[in-house]
């Protein structure tokens, strides 16, 4: 992957990984002329279980019913787990890692959206820095009125009560901003100091200019 810019996104659900990786791109995209690529690691394992959900339980994969969702949401963290298990941790990030080989002559810029694990060895967060990537955790919170003391998203299940302060500690930058709700002119702030910080950071960034 040598001369892409490739960054992980981590940190728990609902704290805003795929909105900083989508305001990113298209700043990206726009200020750097950058061809940008978003991957997830769910993807993989929605598409691995997609065909069983659809021919044995008539149900749809990538719905956006919570409720559907629900009810298969066990079944996809279990068979996720074999997998991580009997690889240790391999087995959907060497998919990316496939699917972005692929993409190569055609991106410039490669994002993984969802960054959760740092068991393993060479685990999500390994691989990651392996290839040459860059980790961001991003935190959000939600301020009281009464004292405006920051109250930050709790982790929703032990898994990532376990691994988020692994991958917060190995993040390559941190990113704490405010639950904003659909206002995302108020985070663009958060991308400017990034980019400085990439600007430095990246021979890729630096050769767009």
């Amino acid at each position: 992957m040598d001369n892409k810019l490739i960054i992980g996104f981590s940190g728990v659900a609902r704290s805003g990984k795929n909105t900083f990786a989508n305001l990113l791109a298209f700043r990206l995209e726009r200020d750097f002329d950058l061809r940008v690529k978003q991957y997830a690691l769910a993807d993989k394992l929605k598409l691995d279980c997609e065909q069983f959900l659809s021919e044995k339980c008539k149900m749809d994969v990538w719905t956006n019913d919570t409720n559907v969702k629900n009810c298969f949401r066990d079944l996809l963290v279990a068979y996720g787990k074999i997998q991580r298990e009997r690889t240790e941790g391999r087995y959907w990030t060497n998919l990316i890692e496939e699917q972005m080989n692929k993409d190569k002559d055609i991106f410039d810029c490669f994002f993984i959206t969802d960054i959760r694990y740092a068991k393993y060895p060479k685990d999500e967060v390994f691989w990651l820095k392996e290839l040459g990537g860059l980790l961001v955790h991003v935190k959000q919170y939600n301020k009281t009125e009464e004292s405006f003391e920051r109250i930050y998203l709790s982790p929703p299940n032990e898994e990532e009560k376990i691994n988020d302060p692994k991958l917060q500690e190995l993040a390559d930058y941190k990113v704490e901003w405010p639950n904003v709700s659909k206002d995302f002119t108020k985070l663009d702030k958060y991308i400017d100091n990034f980019l400085r910080y990439l600007d430095r950071k990246s021979t890729r960034l630096n050769s767009s200019h």
